[in-house]
């Protein structure tokens, strides 16, 4: 398990969970100009969804 920075939305504020990034429950997008959707994963009854770059993820 990771401990990263998300921002919940339902919240709407930053928290720190910790989720690890499978091939089960992630897809990775590659890194092209047009797409800027790094990963989604299912994730805490949602989607936690991370844009490229260095941005956290958002549930």
């Amino acid at each position: 398990m990771k401990e990263i920075t998300i921002y919940n939305t339902l919240k709407g504020r930053l928290e720190t969970v910790s989720f690890e990034f499978t091939d089960e429950n992630t897809t990775w997008f590659d890194d092209l100009e047009d797409y800027y959707i790094y990963r989604i994963a299912d994730a805490f009854g949602g989607l936690l969804v991370q844009e490229t770059g260095y941005t956290y993820p958002i549930l």
